[in-house]
């Protein structure tokens, strides 16, 4: 190989970096969670990190139970990580662990999923949460697979303490917003 055609190669491949980075930037200019984070400061002043008390409206063997579980949430800019520390103790038969993901939009709604850790546990499924302006309730749904089969529906509150997810789940009840759960019988 000449010095010649060493250095076009040399400057070939320089020159598609620059390229590449330029196209990558262009993208990320673009895409929908950067353009989110730009209108809004409120990733950086929310923190959903931490302990989070679940009630998850459900049913088992026909019945409906209301399950209580405590969640882990990690959050990354609009993004929060969930789990659950142990099985609910509301529903020892249906209940197992799980993990999920949601997504904050427009500061006000998170979608994401959920699936189970276990291995023998089918249950998966999504779910739907609004953001009480408060900043810590979360009050929806979920949708998916559970215990006595699926489809199945029901809603579900998150808050920072028991309490207050007792109070909202009973404002939904007496409301009747809650979610009718149902499965192929």
């Amino acid at each position: 190989m000449t010095g010649m055609e060493i250095a076009v190669a040399i400057i070939s491949l320089v020159g598609g970096a620059f390229f590449s980075v330029l196209v990558q930037h262009w993208v990320d200019s673009r895409s929908r969670e950067v353009q989110a984070r730009r209108q809004s400061s409120t990733f950086d002043t929310l923190d959903f990190n931490g302990a989070w008390i679940a009630i998850w409206q459900t049913k088992v063997d026909g019945r409906t139970s209301l399950d209580h579980e405590t969640i882990n949430i990690t959050q990354c800019k609009n993004r929060l990580f969930l789990h659950n520390e142990a099985r609910s103790e509301d529903n020892p038969e249906g209940g197992y662990l799980w993990t999920g993901e949601l997504t904050i939009w427009d500061n006000k709604h998170l979608l994401g999923y959920y699936v189970a850790r276990e291995s023998n546990v089918l249950s998966k499924g999504v779910f739907y949460f609004t953001l009480h302006y408060g900043g810590n309730l979360l009050q929806g749904g979920w949708i998916g697979c559970s215990y006595d089969g699926d489809p199945m529906a029901g809603s579900a509150v998150m808050a920072k303490t028991r309490e207050r997810a007792d109070e909202a789940m009973s404002r939904l009840q007496r409301s009747n917003s809650v979610i009718q759960i149902s499965a192929d019988e």
